[in-house]
């Protein structure tokens, strides 16, 4: 009896609550198969089968931020014992053939695949009835059809050269006769299809599971912060956007999100197939480290589908703002004087009860509550991938009412290796409310502080930050002094 690979095992399902998804370490493991009956019937063709969605049991599609997306189905597929053909529509045509993996109950073996586009025109149509006998067809001038059976002999483009009855002739746009076909040939769907030729041991319908990565399916996540007026706390949501451009109806799917590294990161599904169908391989793991959220309920994705899932919502998130400036010091004499922007920041930490999971990186879009009650839309940043119990920190812009100058007040150099530097920074606040403002400075080299109007501190080694007090409509001055040696 063949042996299953669970392709995509469950995570945590997303609520609309702040613990909205639960996230997990993918893990790919194999597991025996349920043994039941094989239906036994009889086939039109017993070289060839096809399947279509019809016959799907279940699908998972496990959509990444990067990267190809992976798709995993069930379907329940009647063959014959031994070798023979089956054509697989619905799949898209981004599939990428090499990451194909089966697996079923009668141990299928696979010897070639093939993938058909499924690029149907009139021209196509037309080239792959070179040799074969069409119909053509023109209207009566009695309101009825004339019919004449005629053999394709060549065709260029939309022109073809025909036999019939009365002869060779050619077949040119504009002409009153038009070609009709009893049917599609094999070597041309009419929409994406892959072609396996396989060895199975089991006749009659039964299951078979396939793996694959495609190109054209993604998702990415979008938050919007709502800040109290006081800015103590917000409100976060999050929403997920599924898009596909597979040109491939994917419907009623279970959908993973991956958040972490991407598809080419992982373990790729032909390796895992490999090990699979490997007896002495079979207990083989592989563990892909990155998180992984499931969706609540099935979804489905029409072609050029782009569709938005609630997948956050948290109210209360103690915040913090932050208003800084921030400096470089170099080596040497330095120029004139430059203004610099005071830049607005907002810290939380991802941590209960109001959040908890971890959140995956994307756009945020910030909003401020007036004193109204009435959002104002006040930036937007990115938010960096924050595991659970780390700090986020989102910049929203300059601060219209602060302004910054800084000018090196200092210069004296006390030898080969070593300088003394001093600067201001004056720091002014045209607004109405009072604002502490954190003045970070880099320094290059090992630094001495020699002197300094306001305490600092060293929170890196090349860095000093100082917080002052700025005044509504008044300012205040940093003055500091530094040995510099390189």
């Amino acid at each position: 009896m063949g042996r299953l690979v669970l392709l995509m095992a469950v995570a945590g399902m997303l609520t609309g609550g702040a613990a909205a998804a639960v996230a997990e370490t993918v893990r790919t493991s194999p597991v025996a198969w349920e043994v039941r009956g094989v239906e036994g019937e009889p086939l039109d063709d017993p070289d060839r089968a096809e399947s279509g969605p019809e016959d799907r049991e279940e699908l998972i599609l496990t959509l990444y931020q990067q990267g190809p997306a992976q798709v995993a189905e069930r379907r329940s597929v009647g063959l014959q014992r031994g070798d023979q053909e089956l054509r697989l529509f619905g799949v898209p045509g981004s599939l990428q053939a090499d990451t194909l993996m089966v697996l079923g109950e009668g141990s299928p073996r696979i010897a070639r695949t093939r993938l058909r586009q499924g690029q149907l025109t009139p021209e196509r149509l037309l080239a792959a009835h070179t040799g074969r006998e069409i119909t053509l067809v023109r209207d009566a001038d009695d309101g009825g059809t004339v019919e004449r059976a005629v053999q394709v002999l060549a065709v260029d483009g939309d022109r073809a050269v025909v036999q019939g009855d009365t002869g060779i002739e050619t077949l040119v746009p504009g002409s009153p006769w038009r070609p009709v076909f009893r049917e599609l040939p094999p070597s041309l769907p009419a929409t994406p299809a892959l072609d396996l030729m396989l060895t199975t041991e089991l006749p009659g319908r039964q299951r078979l599971d396939f793996s694959y990565l495609a190109d054209g399916l993604d998702w990415q996540v979008g938050y919007v912060m709502t800040v109290s007026a006081d800015t103590q706390v917000m409100g976060l949501d999050a929403w997920a956007t599924l898009r596909n451009r597979t040109g491939t109806p994917f419907r009623a799917a279970d959908v993973r999100l991956v958040a972490g590294a991407s598809a080419d990161a992982m373990a790729r599904p032909e390796r895992l197939a490999s090990r699979a169908l490997d007896d002495q391989m079979s207990d083989a793991e592989a563990v892909a480290d990155q998180h992984r959220f499931r969706l609540q309920s099935p979804v489905t994705l029409e072609p050029d589908d782009e569709q938005q899932v609630r997948f956050l919502g948290a109210e209360e998130v103690p915040l913090t703002r932050e208003y800084r400036m921030r400096g470089g010091i170099g080596f040497g004499r330095q120029g004139r004087g430059s203004f610099q922007p005071v830049t607005a920041h907002l810290t939380f930490v991802n941590d209960e009860p109001a959040l908890g999971q971890p959140l995956p990186g994307g756009r945020v879009r910030v909003y401020q509550l007036d004193s109204d009650g009435e959002p104002v839309l006040a930036g937007e940043d990115r938010l960096r991938p924050t595991p659970s119990g780390e700090e986020a920190e989102i910049t929203i812009g300059a601060a219209f009412d602060l302004t910054a100058e800084r000018r090196q007040t200092r210069f004296r150099r006390l030898d080969e290796r070593t300088e003394e530097q001093g600067w201001e920074i004056r720091l002014r606040n045209a607004g109405e409310v009072d604002r502490e403002v954190t003045v970070v400075e880099t320094l290059p080299g090992d630094w001495t502080m020699l002197e300094e109007s306001a305490d600092h501190t060293r929170p890196e080694a090349g860095v000093a930050r100082w917080t002052l007090d700025v005044p509504a409509g008044g300012e205040a001055t940093l003055n500091f002094t530094a040995e510099i040696r390189r």
